[in-house]
């Protein structure tokens, strides 16, 4: 019997339709994508969040969306983690940052929050070793918390369903190493969100 090597990959939102396709929700859709890609079952509720989990390649992947506010992202996310037991290292998280330009991509192991909440609850939760693959949303214009709950257009959504894709397609590649192929993914990920 072969060894699978476990991932957990937590997208940070807001739940509720009132917050379905904002910006701070990317995170949340991201990994709705993944699930959709690789035919995994339907969320379930667990740990205060939406669960589901399948192989790819080498790789059990447990999908987790914490359906707690933003703010209080880090308690379901540790619970998750402390069950299966899975490394940090083994732990990406998907979300906004107004920091980057939109579409831009960063993916970084530790480091500080930035100021986005959801990252605050997760590095008081659960420190800091983990993957965060941060997803540019731009600043927009006036306030930034009303630019982050705002809608993306429908040319912003068809641009990022192309990201996805690409995102869904490299998956599997990346999670083999992710600190030595990260830049080799983000290159190609950059060529394609020209």
């Amino acid at each position: 019997m072969s060894e699978f090597r476990t991932f957990v990959l937590c997208g940070l939102g807001n739940p509720g339709l009132r917050y379905a396709q904002t910006r701070h929700n990317l995170g949340f859709m991201l990994i709705d994508y993944v699930r959709y890609t690789f035919s995994f079952p339907e969320f379930l509720p667990k740990f205060s969040g939406l669960l589901s989990s399948g192989r790819v390649s080498s790789f059990l992947l447990y999908l987790f969306k914490p359906v707690a506010f933003m703010n209080n992202s880090g308690r379901p996310l540790v619970q998750l983690v402390n069950f299966y037991k899975v490394e940090l290292e083994n732990v990406i998280v998907f979300h906004d940052d107004i920091d980057l330009d939109f579409a831009k991509v960063k993916i970084k192991r530790g480091g500080g929050s930035g100021g986005h909440n959801g990252l605050k609850s997760l590095d008081f939760n659960l420190g800091r070793d983990y993957w965060r693959f941060r997803f540019g949303v731009g600043r927009g214009v006036g306030d930034p918390a009303e630019h982050v709950l705002s809608r993306f257009t429908a040319l912003e959504l068809e641009r990022l369903n192309k990201l996805f894709g690409f995102i869904g397609t490299n998956l599997p590649l990346l999670l083999s190493d992710i600190a030595t192929r990260k830049e080799k993914f983000l290159n190609e990920y950059k060529c394609c969100s020209q």
